[in-house]
């Protein structure tokens, strides 16, 4: 059983947790995935693209709201390795363009012809995108907002602190070769969390969490983290469910 295993199952560790640890370390072309030539890590490749690209489109006098779910599907899934810079680049280029609007088109040409990848229905590029965003969603660090073909991918605000010590600390990432799936499965269960890792890192995160809910903390809430924090996640999960209720159309 793998230390990821163990600790899923013995409750040592908070589910986003883990999963963040697996998408971290997620490499498509891993030994498991033989059939796949890309070597990219998928997952950071979405947290620094979304990232950049906020940035860059907020310098053009535009309000940054992530990445638009067709982007995503086609732009950072298609990625064949690990340059996030140059797919903000084709992406600012599109935008440039096209606009906001989904060019099916375009996608087809740049997907299959440019980037040469083995041609599929253009339907189960939403499927695709749709599996690949529902675990990442298990992170709690990426949320999805809009409706439509307006659906943008972004960060969740009440876990940013998080994010951003992601950024930190793997802003020098790359696709690693690894001899066999052992090796991988031993890379997986040794994935580093700079909010497991550190104190204070941990201790910004829980502060970022507070102040997403309007709480204010006293010195003495810090002596236990880990009750804190579920605390506050508590109160965060409550409060989106009592929204999410409120804004039903059940009566």
């Amino acid at each position: 059983m793998t230390n990821l295993a163990f600790e899923l199952i013995n409750r040592k560790s908070y589910i986003t947790d883990i999963y963040s640890k697996i998408m971290v370390g997620l490499h498509f072309g891993n030994p498991t995935r033989k059939s796949t030539l890309n070597k990219a890590r998928v997952f950071l490749n979405t947290i620094f693209v979304i990232d950049l690209l906020k940035k860059e489109w907020e310098k053009l006098g535009n309000e940054a709201k992530g990445i638009l779910k067709y982007e995503f599907k086609s732009f950072v899934l298609g990625m064949k390795d690990c340059d996030y810079k140059k797919c903000v680049k084709d992406i600012l280029e599109y935008r440039k363009n096209y606009g906001l609007k989904e060019n099916e088109e375009y996608i087809n040409d740049y997907l299959f012809n440019k980037l040469d990848l083995k041609k599929i229905k253009y339907e189960s590029l939403n499927d695709y995108a749709d599996e690949v965003f529902r675990k990442f969603e298990m992170t709690g660090l990426l949320i999805a907002r809009g409706k439509f073909k307006h659906i943008y991918y972004d960060f969740s605000n009440f876990n940013y602190k998080k994010i951003e010590s992601l950024l930190n600390a793997y802003k020098n990432y790359d696709f690693k070769e690894f001899s066999n799936t052992e090796e991988y499965i031993n890379f997986l269960d040794n994935i580093k969390l700079p909010w497991l890792d550190n104190y204070e890192v941990r201790k910004e995160v829980i502060k970022q969490k507070a102040k997403n809910l309007n709480i204010k903390l006293k010195d003495s809430d810090f002596e236990n983290l880990n009750i804190l924090e579920e605390s506050l996640n508590q109160k965060f999960y409550n409060k989106a469910l009592q929204t999410a209720i409120l804004q039903s159309d059940i009566k």
